[in-house]
């Protein structure tokens, strides 16, 4: 048997997202509907809420759908020891470690990581990698997890 935990590099090039960019949309005119029927429209505080959902739907579709803002994560990559580096847009490569918290689902995976430059995350619905890198992350999230790989053992 191998003393590497992964017998490939895992390698995923992020992609544009249209499911994540639906949300983002969804969600940001639910916020500014929400404020139209709870606050008057004029009001110092109404366009002062709209301000704000406008530049956080600006920052958020920029940094994670266009993938345009510095720190935006463009590419990830798994070692075979289990290392995890991040490539972001401007050209930085840095390592990081994968966070507990992440989340993984056949529709989506939030990958949490501790870096240097602080929390990061990358948001990957099944549009936004290759069509067979979303399963195998998904795969490998639940192999590199102890508490998981033991259920499976266990099966």
């Amino acid at each position: 048997m191998s003393s590497r935990q992964f017998e490939k590099l895992l390698h995923l090039k992020i992609k544009k997202s249209r499911m994540l960019a639906v949300v983002l949309i969804v969600l940001h005119i639910a916020a500014f509907a929400s404020i139209l029927f709870s606050v008057g429209t004029n009001q110092i505080v109404f366009w002062l809420l709209i301000s704000l959902i406008t530049f956080s739907f600006v920052y958020y579709f920029q940094k994670t759908v266009l993938l345009t803002h510095p720190q935006s994560i463009t590419s990830v990559t798994q070692t075979r020891q289990g290392d995890w580096s991040l490539h972001l847009y401007n050209g930085e490569i840095i390592d990081a470690d994968l966070c507990d918290d992440s989340y993984k689902h056949p529709l989506l995976v939030i990958l949490n990581f501790k870096t240097n430059l602080g929390r990061l995350s990358a948001t990957l619905f099944p549009d936004a990698l290759e069509n067979d890198l979303h399963r195998q992350l998904r795969s490998r999230l639940t192999l590199s997890r102890p508490v998981e790989r033991e259920k499976l053992l266990r099966r």
